[in-house]
């Protein structure tokens, strides 16, 4: 039984008890608030607008040869779709779509991966709306495109693949040890960039051989081959992402506190689109000069 003596003499001891209760949960709130709503970073000489706003989920973006933003919404279950953004209107293009992540523009359609483990690569045309499938994946993700009208396609799964997919269906396995790659792209000269985000690394594969080009990323999740052979990066983290441009062997931060980046694309003005997953949101970068 708790005496009233007992009480006066562990005061001091409940009081500093009582404070210390206190101090964490404030140091708790704090941390969730600083998370959830510490805004974007962007480097000295880049800026940032927003584009568009209330896009859940959102996985890539693109551009048609009009400069309408189309907008991927990565639901599961049946529930993705594509919206075309345009003079302030939506319009859902292509619904039906079953964790929907990559999509990169070809010629006047788009192609889009579904992550799911029976997934479909897809040829969409938004000027009748039709879509056909190219070929049955296992959790494919980021899409590249080589000068022979195939596109290369990568696996988010340990161990996973990057395949390249032909015009006629067929898939050809190019690489099979991958750990959880989310990313691909090809630069000019024909090399072949892959985002590991499980390992934080950025592989190159050149003439067949696999080599690592940069490592001690944090989960990136998309590579990006600029027409300058610049390479742009994601990380995939809440709050703590970052927008990375890899040039001249030398790595900048463009932008930091991003909230899950993910898929990228440069539109007909230059600016570089951004799908920023965690917020709903896609935001235009450029460089103030």
């Amino acid at each position: 039984m708790i005496t009233t003596a007992f009480f006066h003499r562990h005061l001091s001891a409940f009081k500093k008890l009582l404070l210390a209760s206190g101090l964490i949960s404030l140091l708790v709130a704090s941390t969730v608030i600083y998370y959830l709503y510490m805004p974007v970073s962007a480097e000295a000489a880049w800026q940032y607008t927003v584009v568009a706003r209330d896009l859940p989920n959102i996985s890539a973006v693109d551009t048609d040869a009009k400069g309408n933003i189309y907008a991927l919404l990565e639901d599961k279950s049946g529930q993705g779709y594509l919206l075309s953004l345009h003079d302030g209107v939506r319009e859902h293009v292509l619904d039906g779509l079953d964790k929907p992540d990559g999509m990169i523009a070809d010629g006047n359609d788009f192609i889009i991966s579904e992550e799911s483990s029976n997934g479909r690569l897809i040829r969409f045309t938004p000027s009748n709306h039709r879509s056909r499938t190219l070929a049955r994946l296992q959790s494919a993700e980021g899409i590249s495109a080589d000068n022979n009208g195939n596109f290369l396609v990568v696996e988010d799964r340990n161990p996973g693949r990057l395949v390249r997919v032909l015009k006629n269906g067929d898939v050809n396995m190019l690489l099979n040890n991958l750990n959880k790659a989310e990313g691909v792209c090809i630069g000019k000269t024909g090399l072949i960039y892959i985002a590991e985000k499980a390992s934080g690394r950025i592989l190159l594969l050149e003439k067949g051989v696999q080599k690592v080009l940069l490592e001690g990323l944090h989960k990136p999740g998309v590579v990006f081959c600029a027409s300058n052979d610049d390479l742009w990066i994601t990380e995939d983290r809440t709050n703590s992402g970052r927008l990375l441009n890899y040039h001249n062997n030398k790595m900048s931060v463009i932008a930091s506190h991003l909230h899950n980046p993910q898929g990228i694309a440069f539109d007909a003005q230059g600016r570089l689109l951004l799908a920023e997953q965690g917020q709903g949101r896609i935001l235009a970068f450029t460089h103030k000069n």
